[in-house]
């Protein structure tokens, strides 16, 4: 008897249970679709941090620091820098996949050189606080990392 009430507890509520179970597996789907997303999202960035890095050193060393040295006061033009930033996208462009980078972030065909630009922005930064830094002994500035070729 019991068996039988168990029986029909299983049969009445299976349903039930199986709709639970659908929802569940969806669910679990949904958040390992996620996570590979935000993984695959950070290695992207990551990459793109790397190439716009590459090549903001490699313009520096093929472009900028013979302009800031032919020029008398050492700095460059806005159009100049236009043009050095223009060099690090079209650098950068050519180290990372464009595709995947336009899919997973959902990006226009004509917004990537502006996505692009903006880790070019940060790379500069970043490259200018590396390359010098004021020496501990106030001697004047010291040279950390030096720009190279990637």
């Amino acid at each position: 008897m019991e068996n039988e009430a168990f029986a029909d507890l299983v049969m009445g509520g299976g349903g039930v249970l199986l709709s639970l179970l659908s929802v569940a597996g969806a669910y679990l789907v949904a958040l390992v679709r996620q996570k590979l997303k935000s993984e695959l999202a950070a290695g992207v960035m990551k990459r793109l941090g790397f190439a716009a890095r590459a090549a903001v050193k490699a313009v520096y060393q093929e472009y900028v620091q013979a302009l800031k040295e032919s020029n008398a006061d050492g700095k460059l033009t806005d159009a100049e820098m236009a043009e050095a930033k223009a060099r690090a996208i079209a650098k950068a462009k050519g180290l990372l996949n464009l595709g995947e980078l336009i899919k997973l972030f959902s990006l226009p065909k004509d917004g990537v050189d502006h996505f692009i630009g903006e880790a070019i922005e940060t790379a500069i930064g970043e490259v200018r606080s590396e390359v010098v830094k004021p020496s501990s002994n106030g001697s004047g500035p010291r040279i950390l990392n030096a720009p190279v070729n990637p």
